[in-house]
């Protein structure tokens, strides 16, 4: 099993350049043939809006705007590619999304982040939705059979939430895809990430944005950069203090990068 993780910083003005841009970065990526391909939360368009307006000019539908471009270069590289963006519903509301594309090109899933930071509260809606989780069954959050594995999905502040990391601990996913803009808190944040998700034999595979973003009603924000690929260890006991983890792949603070690993 390959995994890769892409680091970038769109340039929000110019959602277009900035696609460009991510496609080079995935497409150097699929060199590797890696069977995933994880983009940062709202890959693509910035992070940072003052309203809901500002933010659904940047908006597009599940199956719109740039899904058919991204479903292509899966194909392309057969690898499946989770990539963020803001989605708008058919209802008009919008979401902080991710989709899973396989590596046939096809769009399977259409996550919407559940968990929303207060950044997100000046413009996006929580997600709702339920996913199928095969036989029968269905989910807060997907998971899907894959030729390398099952894999699980959430979106950066997703792993803040008890209810989605105890998900993990009853689904025991292979690999995390995690789409994220996760700040820079002065910290490892590989620690925080291991503690989240204490119980959880996966690999993580988290992709960030970094530098700074400012926007009319926040603050100035700083993103953290150091995208990771994390193998994890499932406890062999009932709350055994050292839970093996290992450092596959790991980037530094800034700039775009691509991380790859084979497990």
């Amino acid at each position: 099993m390959k995994l890769a993780a892409i680091q970038f910083r769109p340039e929000k003005a110019d959602v277009a350049g900035s696609v460009r841009r991510l496609e080079s970065l995935i497409r150097q990526a699929g060199v590797g043939q890696p069977d995933l391909i994880v983009c940062p939360e709202m890959a693509y368009t910035g992070y940072l809006f003052a309203n809901a307006p500002a933010a659904a000019e940047r908006a597009e539908p599940a199956a719109g705007g740039y899904c058919a471009h991204f479903c292509d270069l899966a194909k392309a590289l057969c690898s499946y590619l989770v990539v963020g963006y803001i989605e708008q519903a058919p209802d008009g509301k919008l979401y902080n999304s991710a989709r899973v594309i396989t590596g046939q090109g096809e769009l399977v899933v259409n996550y919407r982040k559940r968990l929303l930071y207060k950044s997100d509260d000046t413009w996006a809606q929580p997600g709702r939705g339920r996913y199928a989780l095969g036989g029968g069954k269905t989910g807060a959050y997907p998971i899907l059979e894959t030729p390398f594995g099952r894999l699980g999905v959430g979106i950066c502040m997703d792993l803040n939430d008890d209810d989605f990391c105890a998900f993990l601990r009853r689904q025991q996913p292979d690999v995390l895809a995690f789409p994220t803009n996760w700040l820079d808190q002065g910290v490892d944040i590989r620690g925080y990430w291991h503690q989240r998700l204490y119980g959880v034999r996966t690999t993580l595979v988290a992709a960030n944005t970094y530098g700074e973003e400012t926007c009319a009603g926040h603050p100035r924000t700083k993103f953290l950069g150091r995208s990771a690929i994390m193998k994890l260890e499932a406890p062999s006991r009932l709350f055994e203090p050292f839970v093996r983890a290992e450092t596959l792949a790991w980037a530094e603070a800034s700039g775009d990068q691509i991380l790859l690993d084979g497990i």
